[in-house]
């Protein structure tokens, strides 16, 4: 399994100005501490370099979050941290657990940082693009191949809130992130644990 050491080997290190290399480094080498006791430890230091607020709000869109009360922008919030929580998490642990990580640049764009990177699992490499928040970077998106988690997951709520209302999509949302709290643990989990590991499916595909 790789370990933190494999990131130190990038073609770049992190300088001054590649902040958000940096905040994506620590978010790789958290998935790829062993499993097992230190998992609860490993989340918190995740949720500590992922900006759930800024995911939820741009999911909904200016006009309807600035519409919602304080609580339910809290809900919100913590009902698409259990989704990535519940969802990405074991998928991370596998792909970044198994894959190398390399730099290859940084940028601003439109007030965000943009960092590209190529993810190596065995014989095949892929490009991933990381949006974070400024000016302290925290991820808030990952595309891979132009597949982006931000715009899935907006297109979801958007199609389930057209229909039902608020209401109706929150109750949505929190069903799914309820599911597949662990591999192997449902007949769709088992699946997805005997599963050759993608990138695509497995790191972008959120929600059905």
């Amino acid at each position: 399994m790789a370990s933190g050491a494999a990131l130190a080997k990038s073609p770049v290190a992190p300088e001054a100005g590649q902040s958000g290399w940096a905040t994506v480094q620590k978010l790789v080498q958290t998935f790829q501490s062993p499993a097992g006791a230190g998992d609860a430890h490993c989340a918190i230091l995740a949720d500590n370099l992922i900006d759930y607020r800024q995911i939820a709000m741009r999911s909904l869109g200016t006009a309807d979050w600035q519409s919602l009360t304080v609580v339910q922008k809290q809900d919100l919030t913590e009902t698409i941290a259990a989704l990535v929580q519940n969802r990405y998490y074991p998928r991370w642990r596998k792909i970044f657990g198994k894959g190398e990580v390399t730099y290859v640049g940084e940028e601003k764009r439109n007030g965000d940082v943009v960092v590209t990177t190529n993810l190596r699992l065995g014989q095949e490499e892929e490009s991933l693009t990381w949006l974070l928040t400024a000016p302290q970077p925290r991820v808030i998106s990952l595309a891979v191949n132009h597949n982006d988690l931000l715009t899935k997951l907006a297109q979801r709520i958007h199609a389930h809130q057209s229909k039902g209302g608020y209401r109706a999509m929150i109750t949505w949302l929190k069903s799914k992130g309820k599911s597949d709290i662990a591999d192997g643990e449902t007949q769709s989990g088992k699946a997805e644990a005997m599963a050759p590991l993608k990138t695509s499916s497995r790191s972008i595909d959120l929600i059905d």
